[in-house]
């Protein structure tokens, strides 16, 4: 019996290891998730955010990172948080109503304290007074079992836990903190099962079964995070999202019209955002074609529906191609911040969707482009050059940040035209130009409607009605002196590497890329960014030694085209936020991924090896992590 317990052993060590440290975990939990709700006795309160949460392992100091992100919506406020030193004290050492001077008494209904996702204790109204004593700058100007009223006396009014409250709360995160291991456990068990079915299901041998975990761990992310979209996308305020304000209301207005208008008409007003302009002006067809398609549902923020679909196309394609075309994995699971992009309405989210199927086209040797260039050409294919111009075309009407994908198909294209024989190369060339031709129809219709309108003023028209309609801080037109520190630093005397150094650049252009949300202001809790920062860089370390062993010298070519395509990328970014705007916006970034994907796809054993998938599952389990803790809407639920 001893013996086939230790052959089992030996034979599942890595389950068993995990088994055991889940018992670990299971005698003494790490930590509870703990939820603070607060109910405001006016359901119509819209200040819910400003509500703060402080927490400490101290008693005596509050470090910064203890300031708690607070999801508010209309009469409610929810925290969450990960206690580690549940079975001492309470984590929770101030709790501040408002964080700014206010005049009207504010009623507080009850404070609902849970752990792991169950109810610990609620405490309503004058029965808050037992729990929390106030500062200086608050006052109690009434109070009954239902409701506790404040009188806020200044800027600072604070909370502070009582030693009643810290027992309360000790015990019943006691009782609670095993619930969350139970639910680790279960999840592992459900996925283990389900990647042994998917084996089954695949016949896979045995020596290859850790690629069906790799598999499942996957699919299952991908499940997971369609569904935390889906509920973002139907459920969520478009607040908390101040670019969606202004894409919003392009999307309405495609529900009632048909073609792009001129901007100084009266129906775009309501699309006119505090940059005096609006997303009509853009080429993009986004707005277009999200308008038509949200006039046939009738569904809360039915807007958001065309870039919700996009989403599922997206990882439809990649899951579809788990096993055949594996590189794409890096395009949607290397950063949660590319899911984001389907889960409100923004024109990055087709703008990315056709990126993906230019990358698609490129690198798969028997794609449809791939495949009409191997050919004789045949009037009968016309359709097919049709559709690939098409996809280009896209591209030419995306935001700016996408233009380096038609630089970096120009090379791709460009290292087979050099290399075909002199006989076939002129027919090779006769392709491009027609591919180019069907390229420029999207675009040129586009430009058709602006020449309507404007004729070759367009430049000038924009200017004059952001001049009429942006709010002073940031119109072009007004004196300098009155803008925005970051608008136009460039023309206001910031020198380039003050740029570079004093204004956070690299940190937000990372952090924004690798999570951050509701308006670049919830960040991921822990170290995430540390962690996934190591694992970008094994990533790129691993690639780069791959290709430059296995690629081939065309490899190793193509492999240097992508960095020049990256840093025009970086290089964009940078104009951008020096010369127009600051907005380090990690999503600016995002064709570097479709750059990762193709270097990747250089050596074709990279995507079998077991490191290159450890590390996938790794970012893919960090990013379902960050989006679930971060995206405020699904905490508005």
């Amino acid at each position: 019996m001893c013996y086939q317990s230790f052959c089992w052993i030996k034979k599942h060590t890595v389950l068993t290891v995990l088994l055991v440290l889940w018992v670990g975990l299971l005698l003494v939990p790490p930590t509870v998730l703990t939820a603070v709700r607060v109910d405001f006795a006016d359901s119509g309160y819209e200040r819910a955010e400003q509500l703060k949460v402080l927490t400490s392992r101290s008693d005596t100091t509050i470090p910064f990172s203890g300031l708690r992100t607070t999801y508010g919506k209309t009469g409610q406020s929810r925290i969450y948080f990960f206690d580690p030193i549940y079975r001492k004290d309470s984590y929770i050492r101030r709790l501040d109503p408002i964080d700014t001077e206010y005049e009207e008494p504010l009623g507080i209904r009850s404070i609902t304290i849970t752990c792991n996702g169950v109810k610990s204790f609620t405490l309503t109204g004058e029965e808050i007074l037992t729990y929390f004593t106030l500062n200086d700058q608050v006052e109690v100007a009434d109070s009954s079992p239902k409701v506790l009223t404040l009188t806020i006396t200044g800027g600072d009014s604070q909370l502070f836990p009582t030693a009643e409250f810290r027992g309360r709360y000790v015990r019943t995160a006691r009782q609670s903190a095993r619930l969350g291991v139970l639910f680790l456990g279960m999840a592992g068990a459900i996925f283990y099962g389900l990647s042994l079915i998917y084996g089954k299901i695949r016949k896979t041998p045995p020596e290859n079964r850790w690629m069906d975990r790799a598999d499942m761990c996957l699919i299952l992310v991908a499940a997971c995070t369609l569904i935390l979209m889906t509920l973002t996308a139907f459920y969520g305020d478009h607040r908390l999202n101040p670019d969606e304000w202004e894409s919003r209301d392009a999307v309405r207005y495609y529900e009632e019209h048909n073609v792009p208008p001129d901007v100084r008409d009266g129906d775009v007003s309501a699309t006119i955002g505090t940059y005096g302009t609006t997303r009509l002006s853009e080429k993009t067809p986004y707005y277009l074609y999200a308008g038509k398609l949200a006039c046939l549902v009738n569904l809360p923020h039915e807007e958001r529906l065309f870039g919700l679909s996009l989403g599922f196309l997206l990882f439809g394609l990649v899951i579809w191609n788990l096993r055949k075309n594996r590189y794409l994995t890096a395009v949607v699971f290397l950063t949660p911040q590319v899911w984001y992009l389907f889960s409100y309405g923004t024109s990055d989210a087709l703008d990315y969707l056709m990126a993906v199927l230019v990358l698609y086209q490129l690198t798969k040797p028997d794609s449809m482009l791939h495949g009409m260039l191997r050919r004789k050409f045949s009037p009968k294919e016309l359709w097919r050059y049709l559709l690939v111009g098409l996809l280009f075309g896209h591209i030419l009407t995306a935001k700016a940040n996408y233009y380096v994908i038609l630089i970096y198909a120009f090379f791709m294209l460009l290292i087979p035209l050099a290399q075909a024989e002199k006989a076939e190369r002129k027919g090779l060339f006769g392709k491009y130009c027609l591919i180019l031709l069907f390229t420029a129809l999207l675009p040129a219709a586009r430009l058709g409607f602006d020449f309507w309108h404007y004729g070759l003023e367009k430049s000038r028209i924009i200017l004059e009605m952001r001049g009429q309609r942006a709010i002073h801080e940031l119109n072009p037109l007004m004196d300098k002196s009155g803008w925005n520190w970051y608008f136009h630093m460039r023309e206001q005397g910031v020198s380039f590497r003050d740029f570079l150094m004093n204004y956070g650049l690299f940190g937000s252009l990372f952090r924004s890329f690798t999570g951050l949300y509701g308006g670049m202001k919830i960040q991921t809790p822990g170290r995430y960014y540390l962690v996934m920062g190591g694992l970008y860089v094994v990533l790129y370390l691993m690639t780069g030694y791959a290709v430059r062993k296995n690629g081939g010298k065309a490899g190793i070519w193509k492999w240097l085209l992508l960095h020049g395509t990256a840093a025009v990328s970086l290089l964009l970014v940078f104009y951008n936020a020096y010369c127009v705007d600051f907005q380090p916006q990690g999503r600016y970034l995002f064709p570097v991924l479709i750059f990762m994907a193709h270097g990747i796809s250089l050596d074709g054993k990279l995507t079998k090896t077991r490191w290159y998938n450890q590390l996938l599952c790794m970012t893919a389990l960090l990013g379902l992590y960050s989006f679930a803790a971060g995206v405020p809407q699904i905490w508005q639920l």
